[in-house]
């Protein structure tokens, strides 16, 4: 039970490699959401920054 419980994790693994590789699913989603919150923890920090050098 666990080998095909292992086997299924694996499996999504791989097809969540391809659909990176076509930029494509759930992948693309993750990728854009991260950007997203990377971006805005960027420019609240060079916000905090110029507000704080007057």
């Amino acid at each position: 039970m666990k080998r095909s419980i292992a086997e299924s994790h694996i499996q999504k693994v791989f097809e969540m490699e391809i659909e990176h590789q076509k930029n494509v699913g759930d992948s693309r989603g993750m990728i854009i959401s991260y950007t997203r919150g990377f971006m805005n923890g960027l420019s609240a920090i060079s916000h905090y920054s110029i507000l704080k050098r007057f």
